[in-house]
């Protein structure tokens, strides 16, 4: 298998990086390929089987399966909607505690979206035991100190006893002033080969990782490294390695803790063979269940199965009881060949079969030879040259003649299993008319989502379409008896077609990301601000007053979000006023009058 490792972060500090170097050792011996890459440029350039997603500050990036790495506390990011949007975004997730599936699993159960998980821990590679020299042990401790001065307390007191041994990045632990030994290369083998030579290693935890029995990279860097593991007690530790390792109590002060890592350095090094005898235990351990190479497989089995469940496979495999016909609009106008081009590209790469595409033009516009050397059945149609982009909608749907019809601007490109993921949400609900997944949108140096979220009727009223262009799918039946008259619009013609489907269809959001939006993605970007709100205008006259739903209307809507803002404008005014008064003359002199009053004791309400 190839695997790319998005691993988001720049720093190298992060222990991303470290996990990366040692899961590309593991896959080598696998005869895999595993390859650290920083943004989608360098994950398409590597042409991975699927994506490890090692940190959920980053959603899915490309068309690639995509599985995110759970390995941190839910506590760390319930709450935090950016980063809860990115997890749903994983085509499955690698799981490393029985909280956190329970976690994903209530995230899911409301959704469409199928819960896939394969276990595993940010562990290290296989290696031979090899007894560690006990005359003089040695505490290793490595850290970057991320979240801040984690246990300072304890290792202030730890700093002057001569066994211990602090590693890691050198602006995390400038308040040592003797243990502290410099920064290891992340490469995969040093940090281990130092673990080997100091002996024995420290492994502490944050509560929130003991609430949540999540173990961190430590405690398997120590065992695999063949150095005695002095862990602060946690329930994973336990059940995995139990008395194969010795144990600080979580919940004692510093001051205790100290004299607990006293006792047992003094233990190691008065009863060495004893020591070395945990140690082989908890490695033999380590190795069968929980080297990188056994984890690996997990993967393996994982990604057969995302294959077929989220349709990224076409050998008869799709979970569709009829494959009823698909087209799609393509709206070539005043687009490049170059655009154009790439989207037939991707709906010829679709793993739905049955689907077929009409290309819209201008009448001045040619067609290229080798878009019909795409894998796709393709029409042509014209229209005039200065006709309005809701023309080139309007006459294209017209045309059209599929169960179920999309529309795609060139240049926005679909992955592979777009077409398969909507057309089966539309046939596991008869009552919904519009399907429609989440689009992923290059910004500057990074990758954002768009439109991923569920639908919202207030948010399109208001003119801010919860869903993005390209990447919704509807059923054609009674379609175009709403679209009899074309509304001769240019930026807002998708927005209008929403406002028509919103009137008589069920929305129905697939929790996926299938899709990629050029740089400039919305019809009004190459739109001047006044021309937009032009066709605002022409909207709220086209839908005046119709309901949307029961009591809802553009009027009510967009009057209510005005509202806000108006108490706001208003509220602002008034504190100025106050400030304009308290600062006058007048105000002044007032004030010293009724504490001149008050001092006299003369009343200060007549």
């Amino acid at each position: 298998m190839r695997l790319a490792l998005h691993n988001p972060f720049e720093e190298t500090w992060f222990a991303e990086s470290e996990l990366a170097r040692r899961i590309g050792l593991a896959a080598a011996r696998l005869d895999w390929v595993a390859v650290e890459c920083r943004n989608p440029q360098e994950i398409r350039a590597m042409q991975p089987d699927c994506v490890l997603a090692l940190h959920n500050n980053a959603p899915k990036a490309t068309e690639f399966p995509t599985y995110g790495c759970m390995w941190n506390p839910p506590i760390f990011f319930e709450g935090v909607e950016a980063a809860i949007a990115n997890i749903l975004s994983y085509d499955g997730y690698l799981v490393s505690s029985s909280a956190i599936a329970c976690w994903l699993h209530r995230l899911l159960s409301n959704t469409p979206k199928p819960f896939l998980q394969a276990p595993f821990y940010t562990s290290s590679p296989r290696s031979e035991f090899r007894a560690p020299n006990l005359e003089e042990p040695q505490l290793f401790y490595c850290g970057s100190n991320w979240d801040g001065q984690r246990f300072q307390d304890l290792f202030q007191r730890l700093d002057a006893r001569p066994y211990m041994a602090v590693y890691g990045n050198p602006k995390g632990w400038g308040y040592l002033k003797t243990s502290y030994r410099g920064a290891l290369p992340f490469d995969g083998t040093s940090v281990l080969e130092t673990l080997h030579q100091r002996g024995v290693g420290l492994c502490l935890h944050r509560p929130e990782h003991r609430d949540a029995a999540i173990p961190t990279m430590r405690i398997f860097e120590i065992v695999a490294s063949g150095a005695i593991a002095l862990c602060s007690d946690h329930p994973f530790i336990y059940k995995a390695f139990g008395d194969s390792v010795l144990y600080i109590d979580a919940e004692a002060t510093a001051e205790v803790q100290v004299q607990q890592i006293d006792a047992h350095m003094d233990w190691i090094r008065n009863h060495p063979e004893a020591a070395i005898a945990l140690a082989q235990q908890a490695h033999n351990h380590f190795t069968e269940h929980y080297a990188l190479e056994i984890l690996l497989k997990n993967i393996a089995t994982l990604h057969q199965t995302a294959l077929t469940k989220k349709h990224f496979v076409s050998s008869g495999h799709l979970q569709i009881e009829v494959e009823l016909p698909v087209q799609m609009v393509l709206l070539g106008g005043h687009h490049s060949a170059e655009a154009i081009g790439r989207s037939l590209q991707s709906l010829s790469q679709q793993t739905y079969p049955n689907l077929s595409v009409l290309l819209v033009q201008t009448e001045q516009e040619s067609e290229q030879p080798e878009w019909h050397d795409a894998d796709v059945s393709l029409t042509h149609l014209t229209i005039p040259a200065d006709a309005p982009i809701s023309t080139a909608l309007w006459e294209g749907l017209a045309t059209t003649h599929g169960d179920y019809v999309g529309v795609l601007d060139a240049g926005t490109v679909l992955h592979p299993n777009h077409i398969s993921t909507l057309c089966q949400s539309l046939q596991r609900d008869p009552n919904c008319g519009v399907a429609y997944s989440g689009m992923l949108q290059a910004q500057a140096d990074t990758t954002v989502l768009q439109g991923f979220q569920p639908f919202n009727l207030n948010q399109l009223l208001q003119f801010k379409p919860p869903l993005a262009s390209g990447s919704f799918l509807m059923r054609r039946k009674g379609l175009m008896d709403r679209l009899n008259r074309d509304p001769y619009l240019n930026a807002t013609a998708i927005l209008c077609l929403l406002l028509h489907l919103a009137q008589t269809q069920c929305f129905r959001f697939s929790y996926e990301v299938t899709g990629e939006l050029p740089a400039q993605s919305d019809n009004s970007a190459n739109s001047q601000p006044e021309d937009v709100e032009a066709e605002y205008i022409a909207l709220r006259l086209i839908f005046w007053h119709q309901e949307f739903a029961s009591g809802k209307t553009l009027q009510s809507a967009q009057s209510l979000s005005g509202e806000p803002t108006q108490l706001s404008r208003t509220l602002s005014d008034a504190q100025a006023r106050i400030a304009a008064m308290e600062s006058s003359k007048f105000w002044k002199l007032r004030t010293q009058w009724i504490q001149l009053k008050r001092r006299l004791g003369i009343s200060t309400t007549d």
